[in-house]
Protein backbone atom coordinates (compact mmCIF):
# COMPACT_ATOMS: atom_id res chain seq x y z
CA UNK A 1 0.00 0.00 0.00
CA UNK A 2 1.39 3.45 -0.91
CA UNK A 3 2.61 5.51 2.00
CA UNK A 4 1.34 9.00 2.75
CA UNK A 5 4.01 11.63 3.26
CA UNK A 6 3.73 15.25 4.37
CA UNK A 7 4.54 16.36 0.83
CA UNK A 8 1.86 14.16 -0.74
CA UNK A 9 -0.71 15.32 1.80
CA UNK A 10 0.19 18.98 1.28
CA UNK A 11 0.09 18.63 -2.51
CA UNK A 12 -3.19 16.75 -2.34
CA UNK A 13 -4.75 19.45 -0.18
CA UNK A 14 -3.61 22.10 -2.66
CA UNK A 15 -5.08 20.18 -5.61
CA UNK A 16 -8.39 19.76 -3.75
CA UNK A 17 -8.44 23.47 -2.84
CA UNK A 18 -7.74 24.61 -6.41
CA UNK A 19 -10.28 22.16 -7.81
CA UNK A 20 -12.97 23.34 -5.40
CA UNK A 21 -12.44 27.08 -5.89
CA UNK A 22 -12.64 26.49 -9.64
CA UNK A 23 -15.81 24.40 -9.26
CA UNK A 24 -14.33 21.37 -11.02
CA UNK A 25 -15.34 17.85 -10.03
CA UNK A 26 -12.82 15.06 -9.58
CA UNK A 27 -14.23 13.45 -12.69
CA UNK A 28 -13.84 16.63 -14.76
CA UNK A 29 -10.27 17.13 -13.57
CA UNK A 30 -9.50 13.50 -14.31
CA UNK A 31 -10.68 13.93 -17.90
CA UNK A 32 -8.45 17.00 -18.32
CA UNK A 33 -5.47 14.99 -17.04
CA UNK A 34 -6.42 11.78 -18.86
CA UNK A 35 -6.73 9.85 -15.59
CA UNK A 36 -9.66 8.41 -13.67
CA UNK A 37 -11.62 9.97 -10.84
CA UNK A 38 -10.01 7.49 -8.45
CA UNK A 39 -6.55 8.79 -9.38
CA UNK A 40 -7.62 12.34 -8.53
CA UNK A 41 -9.05 11.09 -5.22
CA UNK A 42 -5.72 9.35 -4.50
CA UNK A 43 -3.79 12.57 -5.26
CA UNK A 44 -6.06 14.57 -2.96
CA UNK A 45 -5.89 12.07 -0.12
CA UNK A 46 -2.09 11.83 -0.27
CA UNK A 47 -1.95 8.18 -1.34
CA UNK A 48 -0.27 8.95 -4.64
CA UNK A 49 1.64 11.79 -6.23
CA UNK A 50 1.16 13.03 -9.78
CA UNK A 51 4.06 12.60 -12.19
CA UNK A 52 5.87 15.77 -13.25
CA UNK A 53 3.93 15.84 -16.54
CA UNK A 54 0.63 15.83 -14.62
CA UNK A 55 1.88 18.54 -12.24
CA UNK A 56 2.68 20.70 -15.26
CA UNK A 57 -0.80 20.03 -16.65
CA UNK A 58 -2.35 20.96 -13.29
CA UNK A 59 -0.43 24.24 -13.27
CA UNK A 60 -1.79 25.04 -16.73
CA UNK A 61 -5.35 24.06 -15.82
CA UNK A 62 -5.32 26.26 -12.71
CA UNK A 63 -3.18 29.05 -14.22
CA UNK A 64 -0.50 28.87 -11.54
Amino acid sequence: MPRKTDFKISLGNRIRYLRNINSITQEELGKKLNVGKTTIANYESGYSEPESEKISMLANIFNI
